[in-house]
């Protein structure tokens, strides 16, 4: 018997269902070896000694092949077979048995190891793991609701684009492909409903600009290739108010320079993700009208060029924490002669934060703040 599953109910190995005590479907448990994280199942004898550990290989995207190495193993009578278990994060991926696994979009973000198992002519068995890599999407990948306002029809979604640079194809969750598009695409979709898009190629800027299928737009689940190629992002989710961003990757937004209005008035928007603003030189009302917006990470702002963020954090919900952390990473940036403006909601920055606003106008800024 071969399968991997829930493990012995008070050992734990992991393999098979075993029964209620130390029946596992090799034996009964008998020991841990000293080789790293091995475990041992097996009726008599040694088991199987791991002396390197299995190495997973492959270019770790979405779609592409990872291969897992058997170790080396050593043992007194020879081993004659070697058993794979891939797993996401803790997570048993159920059916991934063999030594290759393709990568799936439930995969990108989390950590991939293999457990590969060596069985010796005794029958007895050890496993252990391989090292741990990363998947990752490099799609841009999103979700839409038709039926929501705009001005495509309500089982349509239009995708929208300014000047030149484009050059993606689209995939749908309800299986569509559409190659090759240069500029705005509208998508029909078989029903209204909520879909999963996701685009691979040359995508430098959506430009909801507050008009469009903006309210149709309800998650950013992955940057993945976004802002490639682009230096301006100015009011590229403007009015995109249902639009919450779960993505967890930083995109690519090291060489904009503009984020005007970038996303004013996404009232849906809690929590801010961590992304590279380094290269900007103005957050005019770039989060202005973000009612809901709450959690802004720190040090987003260390490595800024910028002294424009007029109007950027104002009627905001932004908590205590998340002012300091803005005011504290501007101040580290060095830049000198600014303008910042943050208000909305009832949270007033702490000691730490007023220390930063002091410093700040101290190198000529003009601050106002809660």
């Amino acid at each position: 018997m071969s399968d991997w599953g829930q493990g012995a109910k008070n050992n734990d190995i992991g393999w098979g269902q075993g029964a209620v005590n130390n029946d596992i479907s090799w034996g009964a448990s008998h020991k841990v070896s000293w080789a790293g994280d091995t475990e041992i199942v097996g009726t008599d004898g040694d088991a199987p000694v791991n002396t390197i550990a299995p190495v997973i290989s492959g270019t770790a995207l979405v779609g592409n092949t990872l291969t897992s190495t058997t170790g080396t193993w050593t043992s007194d009578t020879g081993v004659i077979g070697y058993l794979y278990q891939w797993y996401r994060e803790a997570t048993l991926i159920s059916g991934a048995t063999n030594s290759t696994y393709v990568l799936t979009l439930s995969d990108a973000g989390f950590n991939m190891t293999c457990r590969v198992a060596a069985t010796d002519t005794d029958g007895t068995s050890a496993y252990v793991s391989s090292n741990s890599i990363l998947a990752i999407d490099t799609r841009l990948i999103f979700s839409v609701k038709t039926d929501n306002a705009g001005t495509s029809a309500s089982n349509q979604f239009t995708i929208p684009t300014l000047g030149t640079g484009y050059l993606y194809d689209i995939e749908t969750s309800d299986g569509q492909s559409i190659t090759g598009r240069t500029g705005s695409t509208t998508i029909t979709f078989p029903s209204a409903g909520t879909y999963d898009i996701f685009i691979s190629g040359s995508f430098p800027q959506f430009s909801f600009n507050n008009v469009g299928d903006r309210m149709k737009l309800l998650n950013l689940k992955n940057f993945g290739i976004y802002a490639l190629g682009s230096t301006n992002q100015d009011s590229a989710f403007y009015g995109c108010s249902n639009m919450v961003i779960s993505a967890t990757d930083t995109g690519h937004f090291e060489n904009i320079d503009r984020f005007f209005n970038i996303f004013r008035a996404c009232t849906s928007i809690t929590t801010f993700p961590f992304i590279n603003f380094s290269k900007s030189v103005t957050f005019l009302r770039a989060w202005q009208d973000c009612i809901n917006l709450t959690n802004f990470p720190a040090n987003a702002f260390d490595t800024a060029i910028c002294s424009v963020y007029t109007l950027a954090f104002t009627n905001t919900k932004l908590s205590t924490q998340s002012i300091d952390n803005i005011l504290v990473s501007i101040d580290t940036s060095g830049v000198t002669n600014g303008t910042l403006n943050q208000s909305g909601g009832s949270n007033l920055p702490s000691a730490t934060g007023l220390t930063a606003k002091a410093n700040l106008i101290s190198k000529g800024w003009t601050v106002t703040t809660n």
